[in-house]
């Protein structure tokens, strides 16, 4: 879990979080503690994949045709194309961005069995409710559903595909969201930094 709590580590230190929302469908019943936690998860995943992506020699090559697809509206055929380009990315990305799923979900799996009180102070924190409200702010394109959902690998790529490709496009839904989310986390960022619980939890999960 090297990779992924020096990822973890950076976006707090930062102070950076931001999550995606849809009108699209309707969604499953979660807890608040369940959307908060895919929010953080979720979001950091989309934090963590769009840099690594953007340092890719492969991606660099095939920007254009990725920024083509979302110039389209997303039917069926654009998101088939879509995920059959995110599926021809190079095995390396995507299975260095598919560890770093797994790894996130065995940490918030292992925290809330073998920390209960930490994990409410995490997930059940007064401004997980204002994150989570962002999150279903917007009507996002189909194919695109919110990321406080319990979301697939696929829906995740999506998602860092298009903040990779389409963030200097201030209209877009999902870069509004993104941009207040942005902000949001940098209240959790601060009240996180400001609990020694969960401050220590994250030093112990770093090492």
């Amino acid at each position: 879990m090297t990779h992924l709590f020096k990822a973890c580590s950076i976006v707090l230190t930062a102070g950076i979080i931001f999550s995606c929302s849809t009108g699209e469908q309707k969604v499953k019943s979660l807890s608040l503690d369940e959307k908060a936690k895919n929010t953080f998860k979720n979001t950091t995943m989309i934090l963590s994949g769009s840099m690594v992506l953007a340092f890719s020699d492969f991606f660099k090559g095939q920007s254009e045709a990725f920024a083509g697809i979302f110039d389209q509206e997303m039917d069926d055929q654009a998101l088939a194309e879509l995920d059959s380009k995110i599926n021809g990315l190079g095995d390396a990305t995507m299975q260095k961005l598919d560890e770093m799923m797994d790894e996130m979900d065995a940490a918030f799996d292992d925290l809330k069995k073998s920390n209960l009180p930490v994990y409410k102070k995490m997930f059940l924190h007064d401004l997980m409710q204002e994150g989570v409200d962002i999150t279903e702010k917007y009507e996002l394109p189909k194919g695109f559903r919110p990321l406080s959902q319990n979301l697939s690998r696929e829906e995740i790529k999506r998602y860092i595909l298009k903040v990779t490709t389409s963030a200097d496009n201030p209209e877009d839904p999902i870069i509004k969201t993104y941009m207040e989310l942005f902000e949001w986390f940098q209240k959790v960022g601060e009240e996180f930094n400001a609990d020694q619980e969960i401050q220590n939890y994250l030093k112990s999960i770093r090492k």
